[in-house]
């Protein structure tokens, strides 16, 4: 293994994600649910002159959007799936973080009284933004849960 994969390697690790397989999983399931499946370049609603006044300035991710950026888009968000899939509880954590058994946890999940989304590999994640210091979910956490669609990835609600 060259040196450069095994830092890259180490890095993934420090933040979860202890393989490969997981980090493309992870990837390709977020491809999949965003529906990224063919290349959209979108024309900018800017002026050409306020665009290079702004990339003068330092500014990015506007404009005419070329297939790297399309793959940068991709590539880092992706990463950032991995990192929240990788940051979040299973279900035998939230368990044990809220001291409760695993079929109260299946049950507060299936109840909308708290949050979770399946996996490629069809395992239950529970994002950690839904629990407090305290060892409990949010306030008014059933009220948001009832009111999102059920369409809605779960990257964006983190």
């Amino acid at each position: 293994m060259d040196a450069k994969l095994e830092n890259d390697l180490k890095t993934l690790e420090e933040i979860g994600i202890f393989s490969i397989e997981d980090m493309a999983s992870a990837a390709a399931d977020y491809i999949r649910k965003q529906k990224l499946t063919r290349t959209i370049y979108a024309q900018s609603a800017l002026p050409d002159n306020e665009i290079d006044f702004l990339r003068r300035a330092g500014a990015s991710g506007f404009g005419n959007r070329n297939a790297d950026d399309f793959k940068d888009t991709i590539k880092e968000s992706a990463i950032e799936y991995a990192k929240f899939i990788a940051t979040s509880f299973h279900q035998n954590e939230v368990a044990e973080f809220l001291n409760i058994s695993l079929d109260e946890v299946k049950k507060k999940s299936d109840g909308k009284l708290m949050y979770s989304f399946k996996t490629e590999k069809e395992i239950s994640i529970y994002p950690k933004w839904q629990f407090t210091k305290n060892h409990s979910t949010i306030p008014g956490l059933k009220n948001l849960l009832s009111e999102l669609s059920n369409d809605v990835h779960p990257f964006s609600l983190d």
